[in-house]
């Protein structure tokens, strides 16, 4: 099943902001963390319909540098104790999930007591229980925006990759699974990045109208091609948290069976403490880099003088490193978990493989380092693709023609 709101790469960015000018709604979006959703409230605000934007972090980390003040509530009392307890890479302990569970209760709790008249709610999941049913008795229209895959999914997916590594930990906690199903069931409509993350919910039995499917887009500013790939190594990237959800073991693996000269590893990103030992075996290699978390600046490098950009989770709602690298001109090598089938053709952006599979990760990597007249082809291409996602225009002008639609059929 394809994505329901796959963008449309012959549109015009400004043709949604022309159609939206005479109606539109006005939209509250309500969110524990980052992620995308201060990009949403961005281009929704551009396009006449924030109405108000509630944010778990303080106002001078938002990364929006001239948003309207008079349109922006943030309440990060609880969510930094437990992104600081994140980056830090600690295991998921009870105390890391009594941390998670505070940081989206508290800060459902919060909205909800606040939450204005409007027309929509746009709510990030886990942290909308009391939110969206205030939003339904107030006669708005609730969006449950999931960033990931169907919660259920999520934990399956990530508990049997511990289970298969030995990791006796829990995935998920089950406060959050109860919040999330909670969301599913009064949301008029659930939002996913990615044609992925939208088919874990049909799969369970939800109605293909209600779930929506908005891919993500990439800051262009941040995001450009700065060097080239040196032509006497076979540079390989990973950028985002080294974790068994991120499918690291399969990485590595793959690399290990890689037999090409001037193969080089550079993975970067905080360690989570549970996958260290396995981390440990391969610190002082000198073909595996290890350079834990980096600047926007340090990234783009990385992108841009790297051949390819593996990302081999096993769960990932989207993977916005994808865009990232691909504004940089890098290739990229994703597991069918993941939003790559919204963002590449097959052979051309880069390339799908299953979860769990380092062989077909081994050979797609000797695919590209015994042809680079064909890397340098996909670099070209790559870059021509998220040219034409506009930054964050695209995602911006289908997410409101999504609220649009959903607003009118009320």
């Amino acid at each position: 099943m394809g994505c329901a709101w796959r963008p449309d790469l012959t549109i015009r960015p400004t043709m949604m902001r022309e159609k939206t000018s005479a109606i539109r709604p006005r939209v509250v979006v309500s969110t524990s963390g980052k992620f995308h959703y201060i990009h949403a409230a961005q281009m929704l605000h551009e396009r006449g319909l924030l109405e108000r934007l509630f944010a778990g972090y303080p106002r001078a980390k938002l990364g929006w540098s001239d948003f309207p003040v008079d349109r922006v509530t943030t309440y990060p009392y609880w969510r930094v104790p437990y992104v600081a307890h994140d980056l830090l890479g600690q295991p998921l302990t009870g105390f890391h999930f009594l941390l998670e569970f505070l940081s989206s209760s508290c800060f459902d709790r919060f909205v909800a007591k606040r939450l204005p008249n409007a027309d929509v709610v746009m709510a990030m999941s886990s942290a909308g229980v009391k939110t969206g049913a205030q939003a339904k008795r107030k006669g708005m229209k609730y969006v449950c925006d999931r960033p990931c895959s169907h919660i259920r999914t999520q934990y399956e997916l990530i508990q049997r990759e511990y289970d298969d590594h030995g990791i006796r930990r829990q995935a998920v906690d089950p406060r959050i699974i109860a919040r999330e199903e909670a969301e599913y069931a009064q949301a008029d409509l659930i939002m996913t990045p990615s044609s992925f993350a939208r088919n874990s919910f049909l799969e369970r039995g939800f109605a293909p109208e209600r779930v929506a499917c908005v891919p993500l887009g990439v800051n262009l500013k941040d995001f450009f091609p700065e060097g080239k790939p040196r032509d006497d190594e076979f540079r390989i990237a990973f950028a985002g948290q080294i974790s068994y959800r991120k499918g690291i073991p399969h990485l590595l693996k793959a690399f290990d069976k890689l037999d090409v000269p001037g193969k080089q590893l550079h993975m970067v990103g905080s360690v989570r403490k549970d996958i260290r030992p396995l981390i440990a075996q391969y610190e002082g290699r000198p073909d595996v880099h290890i350079r834990g978390k980096v600047n926007v600046a340090d990234l783009r490098q990385l992108f841009s003088t790297s051949h390819l950009l593996v990302l081999p989770s096993v769960e990932d709602g989207f993977g916005m490193v994808l865009a990232e690298a691909m504004a940089c001109g890098c290739p990229v090598l994703a597991t069918t978990n993941t939003g790559a089938f919204d963002l590449i053709d097959e052979g051309d952006e880069g390339f799908l493989v299953p979860i769990r599979d380092p062989d077909s990760l081994c050979d797609k990597m000797t695919l590209l380092a015994n042809d680079r007249a064909r890397q340098a082809q996909m670099s070209e291409k790559s870059l021509a693709r998220v040219q034409r996602l506009a930054g964050w225009q695209s995602y911006g002008d289908q997410l409101a023609e999504a609220l649009t639609k959903l607003w009118k059929e009320s």
